[in-house]
């Protein structure tokens, strides 16, 4: 990876038709987290499951921006220690885990550029 430094927040929007309860169960297992109720901890990241309010089955599966529309949103932050590095590492495998999954996931952040198709965003 690079020398740059990034903000590391990332906003990982995940659609599925699976409820809260199932994608935080697998957000935990992907992450190798703690959970407490909606929120995941591991020695990299804190997750937090978010329902999107912006929510639209129709628009979530237009082609540009449909990911906007998902059913669920995380919001991840890196931990005050974690290296860079690693960090983005552990976003990429999670991101590449939910399209395993056949979730549709777009990751926006500043470093989306080095992740896996550029986060999602080139299918």
């Amino acid at each position: 990876m690079d020398e740059n430094r990034f903000d590391l927040y990332c906003k990982l929007f995940i659609d599925t038709d699976e409820d809260r309860f199932r994608l935080t169960t697998f957000v935990a297992e992907c992450t190798y987290g703690n959970v407490e109720r909606w929120n995941i901890y591991n020695h990299l990241m804190s997750l937090n499951i978010n329902k999107n309010e912006d929510f639209d089955a129709s628009l979530r599966k237009t082609e540009d921006d449909g990911y906007l529309y998902s059913r669920f949103y995380l919001e991840i932050e890196p931990q005050v220690i974690a290296d860079q590095n690693l960090y983005i590492a552990a976003v990429s495998k999670l991101l590449q885990q939910c399209w395993a999954e056949n979730y549709d996931a777009v990751a926006l952040c500043d470093f989306a550029s080095v992740l896996p198709r550029n986060g999602g965003v080139n299918k």
